[in-house]
């Protein structure tokens, strides 16, 4: 047989792989084509705070439904004033059309960034199976310019890039928290990181209390502003729009969302959540690496407001995990892997026929399910006493607990 039959194949089968890869992104690639084609407005996320900087140079309310600022694409601000702050000074200096520019070369940069995260390392198999959770991101994910674009990718890159100095993903976060307090979600990374647990107990806590006091001093002592600010957040995140995981289910089922008792639920579905992976990382015995990615991809879905620009990072993880089932328990790799994959079609298949506000939440559901089941499963084959000893006392795969900080 010649080369030339052999390597046919082979370029057939690559290409056809390239061809079932693109489906899904079709939602997000549509949905930007969609926004050229119709000269739309982008970056109404940024036009927020844009205008809010220019409000708060000139001594306006920052916090109005009705935000109105001459030649700027503008939504509700909704953001710590500190944000608004932050952007006045460049703005001052830049003037809008200057700023407009130089934070679209940091969001071009910072979708880049996340899409290398995606596609662009590691190995083959997994990047093709990270590549399918684009189904989950509609064009809004890029056209809306949203800032926590931006901080999805200053924490992946950190995370990632920087895994040996766990002090700043912890300001990262604590930064990210700054401008949406539920980003908090991502001191998972630290719940799975292969150490001792008064180690883990304490970069967790510093991501906490780092992430939360700016909003929680802001909510106490602000006074008027803070009481607006709050009113707003209210309306968005409990009326609104609740997003596609918690709050979303709760919405879904038509349960009130700002309640002591959801609040309570939320807190037992983190902890199982939590749990899950602990068992899953511990009894894989996950290195270094695969427990960034694997914390990364349940701080997303621990997000209780998940929104389109919020997917950029669910799938690394997961992709990392069904490769290592695939590598330690072939048959329970193929189920994982084969959920995962049905998972992904259905969310392509509700942003494409447009059921996104009831298929995208219920495809998060069955994520947080087959993330339940996998731990279940992992858990059977592993020793409790090992999956705890190592909780405790740190993964023995690790070199040293005491790495940089």
């Amino acid at each position: 047989m010649s080369t030339e039959t052999i390597e046919a194949p082979k370029k057939n089968a690559a290409w056809k792989s390239y061809a079932i890869g693109f489906l899904f992104w079709l939602p997000l690639l549509s949905g930007v084509v969609s926004r050229f084609k119709k000269s739309s407005q982008w970056f109404g996320d940024y036009g927020a705070v844009a205008c809010a900087a220019e409000k708060w140079l000139q001594g306006g309310q920052i916090y109005n439904r009705e935000l109105d600022c001459p030649n700027v694409h503008e939504v509700v601000y909704v953001y710590h004033p500190a944000i608004a702050q932050v952007f006045s000074y460049p703005l001052s200096v830049l003037g809008q059309q200057g700023m407009f520019w130089a934070y679209a070369a940091l969001f071009a940069l910072s979708v880049t960034a996340l899409i290398w995260l995606m596609i662009g390392r590691g190995a083959k198999k997994t990047r093709k199976r990270s590549s399918r959770f684009a189904a989950f991101m509609t064009g809004s994910a890029i056209y809306w310019g949203n800032i926590a674009v931006i901080f999805h990718a200053l924490i992946g890159v950190v995370a990632v890039g920087l895994r040996k100095r766990p002090s700043l993903l912890v300001l990262a976060i604590a930064l990210a928290a700054l401008v949406k307090p539920l980003f908090l979600t991502f001191a998972a990374v630290f719940v799975l990181a292969p150490w001792p647990f008064w180690r883990r107990a304490l970069y967790t806590l510093a991501v906490v209390v780092l992430g939360a006091a700016p909003s929680l001093y802001f909510l106490q002592y602000g006074g008027e502003l803070a009481t607006q600010w709050r009113d707003l957040i209210s309306y968005f995140v409990y009326v609104d729009r609740p997003g596609a995981a918690f709050f979303g289910w709760l919405d879904l089922i038509g349960q009130p969302i700002d309640t002591p008792a959801a609040a309570i639920a939320y807190l037992g579905f983190a902890a199982i959540m939590c749990v899950a992976g602990l068992i899953i990382v511990e009894g894989l015995n996950l290195d270094g690496e695969a427990r960034t990615l694997l914390g990364l991809s349940l701080g997303i879905i621990l997000i209780p407001r998940l929104m389109s620009q919020d997917f950029w990072l669910l799938g690394p993880g997961l992709a990392t995990l069904a490769v290592a089932l695939l590598d330690r328990h072939a048959r329970a790799g193929k189920a994982f892997s084969l959920a995962l994959l049905s998972i992904c079609v259905f969310a392509l298949l509700a942003n494409m026929a447009d059921f996104a506000d009831l298929g995208v939440p219920l495809a998060v559901f069955a994520l947080a399910l087959t993330f339940i089941a996998a731990a279940g499963f992992v858990l059977t084959q592993s020793s409790l006493g090992a999956i705890l000893g190592s909780f405790w006392r740190g993964a023995p795969t690790e070199a040293s607990p005491h790495a940089s900080a």
